[in-house]
């Protein structure tokens, strides 16, 4: 294994960033780092055990859930603003909301 660390940032417009040690930043190329083909990149992928492609079977059964960030964000509302239109506690909404969500933010108050 090896042991460079990639550091990538994706900015506001979408485009995808290498961040260097000395902090400036620089675009990904836009080819692979490894070419392969199609199959090349499947077969690679089935034998990752921790990233193992949903067969039709599994895609099929799961079940698609918008995350609150993003359509909290697309309506323009606050926390507060997208948990009371929807009547839900603030709490989960501020969860769904964070990248890391501490144990304390469950137990906050719901205010009236």
């Amino acid at each position: 294994m090896s042991k460079i660390a990639i550091i990538a940032k994706m900015r506001r417009d979408g485009r995808v960033v290498d961040v260097l040690p000395d902090g400036t930043q620089r675009p990904f190329p836009d080819t692979p780092m490894r070419p392969m083909a199609e199959s090349q990149d499947e077969a690679a992928a089935w034998r990752d055990p921790d990233a193992r492609p949903f067969t039709p079977e599994e895609l099929a059964r799961t079940k698609r859930i918008p995350r609150a960030r993003t359509l909290r964000r697309a309506l323009g509302l606050t926390q507060e603003e997208f948990a009371a239109r929807y009547r839900i506690r603030s709490a989960p909404c501020a969860i769904g909301s964070r990248a890391a969500p501490s144990p304390t933010s469950r137990r906050a108050p719901i205010s009236p």
